[in-house]
């Protein structure tokens, strides 16, 4: 025995086989996607499969729809890599719209499209009939579109898009009354809605920042009001005319014939008054004051215009009615009916100067009226109660301008 055997073992080194893949994508709509294999690091020569079964010789995989594959590679001496998760995407085209809306109702809106993934050049439509290579749609309305796009390869893709309208400004103004004939009314505009900033014109003139406008004279005007987006809108407004200019001649009245008789012009309101002027001139010592002395021989009538330095006028009129001497009439009768015509039993002083009394009394002596103001008279009631039809009895009293005293007594029927 004693015997040795030598055995000589030759032992092979087994390696993984190393797998990267790169995809082609496929075009929008087909399987024309690929995947191209490189194996390394394994024993020639090299197979590869996708589905780990059917393996083939070449490399690349051609035909293939979008989608997630795992590539196996068998090498020579059956050792195995795998490449996951290979993606094949599908390069279908897309679209985007910018909007550019409209104002003022206007057809001023804008759509701006933009494309991608599809096969350049792009084309574009927002009726889907007539195409265009421009990418902006100009002069455009409110409301919904839809724009399609449209690639090299006729691919299409549809999005909806809407142009909304900015509305136009809308304006109101309150007015001030200008004083006569001065400049100095004022309108002040405010506005709603509309893109700010603003301007103001009054009448189309030149544009200001506010709204206020003043020095104006009285009459009418357009404000108008313009907004960022060059949208207007307008209103009518009126600047009236303040007048309280008001001028009182004095009531009508009866004086005797050439006698001196001061008329006087009251400023009822205090507006300021710096000019009168009276006409007609005749029988006045001065026209042109505000108590000028009439001596006149007949009835007349004399109007004063009153005037302000700004322009304001009034005007009134007195009436003057001659006698040959100083009396104190009073009606015989008078029919208290309310029928608006001889209601009233007054005194009527002429000539005189000082003004006493008017009184009246019943058969009794009984006094049932009194008044010192000879623009009052008796209404016909006793206490409230209307007196049936008598006969009553009435004085009046009065200084005339000679300084004489009148003084009158009669009687009166209240008839019914």
């Amino acid at each position: 025995t004693g015997l040795v055997s030598i055995v000589s073992i030759q032992i092979f080194q087994s390696c993984d086989v190393n797998a990267i893949a790169n995809s082609t994508n496929a075009s929008c709509g087909k399987n024309d996607g690929s995947i191209n294999v490189a194996a390394s690091d394994g024993t020639a020569p090299y197979t590869y499969s996708l589905d780990g079964i059917n393996f083939q010789s070449g490399n690349i995989f051609s035909g293939l729809a979008p989608g997630t594959y795992t590539v196996a590679v068998l090498d020579g001496s059956g050792n195995y890599g795998y490449a996951t998760n290979v993606i094949v995407n599908s390069t279908c085209i897309t679209a985007n719209a910018i909007t550019i809306n409209a104002t003022c109702g206007m057809n001023n809106g804008s759509i701006i499209a933009s494309a991608s993934n599809g096969i350049a050049p792009y084309q574009f439509s927002i009726d889907g009939i007539n195409f265009q290579s421009n990418d902006t749609f100009s002069n455009l309305a409110q409301g919904n579109y839809l724009l399609t796009a449209k690639d090299a390869d006729g691919n299409l893709y549809d999005t909806n898009t809407t142009i909304n309208n900015i509305p136009s400004p809308q304006i109101s103004a309150n007015s001030f009354a200008a004083v006569c004939a001065a400049n100095n009314g004022k309108i002040v505009a405010s506005v709603q809605g509309g893109t700010s900033p603003f301007q103001y014109s009054i009448n189309n003139t030149s544009f200001q920042d506010s709204g206020i406008f003043n020095n104006l004279i009285a009459g009418n005007y357009i404000a108008i009001v313009k907004d960022s987006n060059g949208c207007t809108a307008s209103v009518n407004v009126n600047v009236p005319i303040n007048n309280n200019a008001k001028v009182f001649a004095g009531n009508d009245t009866a004086i005797v014939v050439n006698q001196n008789f001061q008329l006087h012009a009251i400023d009822v309101n205090n507006i300021g008054f710096t000019q009168y002027t009276w006409s007609p001139s005749s029988g006045l010592n001065n026209p042109n004051v505000q108590n000028p002395i009439a001596n006149i021989s007949e009835d007349i009538t004399y109007t004063v215009v009153a005037s302000t330095d700004n322009g304001c006028q009034g005007r009134d009129s007195i009436s003057i009615k001659i006698f040959s001497l100083s009396e104190i009439f009073v009606p015989s009768a008078f029919t208290p009916n309310t029928d608006g015509h001889n209601d009233i039993l007054k005194a009527i002083p002429v000539g005189i100067k000082d003004f006493k009394y008017f009184a009246v009394y019943n058969r009794n002596g009984r006094q049932i009226f009194y008044t010192s103001n000879a623009s009052f008279g008796w209404d016909g009631k006793i206490n409230g109660v209307m007196q049936g039809t008598g006969v009553f009895v009435w004085m009046a009293s009065g200084v005339d301008f000679g300084g004489h005293i009148i003084l009158r007594k009669g009687t009166v029927t209240l008839i019914r």
